[in-house]
């Protein structure tokens, strides 16, 4: 008998379907086309210890925005929380010696503002900032930051 019987049947489709979900949720995550971006961020010379790096779309038409968390001198944004090509301002925080660490970019930006004298990041890198980052797309994005304190 080829026909098979439907107690079996089911039993296929039920074996068959946590591989089919498996698939589906293995599926590339990344739709909108976000680019990764990574980098340094030095302060008068050395590395930024501890902060948070925030990229603002000055697009209109383009309004995502993303941040990470600097440690050692260095930030990564991987690809799933990235950015779409185009140009960004560039935020860059860094509590005063409090020793607390705010692992949320937005959230440590936010305390930045909140309490400028405790940012050891002179204004023009964050709620004044001059920086800016053009993100392509046929390149891979990395951008360095040499801040000066005074």
């Amino acid at each position: 008998m080829l026909n098979p019987t439907p107690r079996r049947a089911a039993s296929g489709i039920l074996l068959f379907l946590p591989v089919l979900l498996f698939l589906v949720g293995c599926g590339p995550q990344n739709t909108l086309g976000r680019l990764p971006v990574k980098g340094t961020v030095t302060l008068d010379g050395a590395p930024l210890e501890s902060g948070s790096i925030q990229f603002e779309s000055q697009a209109s038409d383009t309004p995502l925005n993303s941040g990470s968390v600097i440690e050692a001198g260095k930030y990564e944004i991987p690809a799933e929380a990235g950015l779409l090509p185009g140009k960004f301002k560039v935020l860059i925080s860094s509590s005063g010696g409090t020793g607390e660490t705010i692992a949320d970019p937005q959230m440590a930006m936010d305390a930045a503002s909140a309490a400028p004298e405790a940012n050891r990041v002179p204004a023009k890198y964050n709620v004044k900032t001059e920086l800016e980052a053009d993100v392509k797309a046929d390149t891979e994005n990395v951008f360095d930051f040499d801040l000066k304190s005074t």
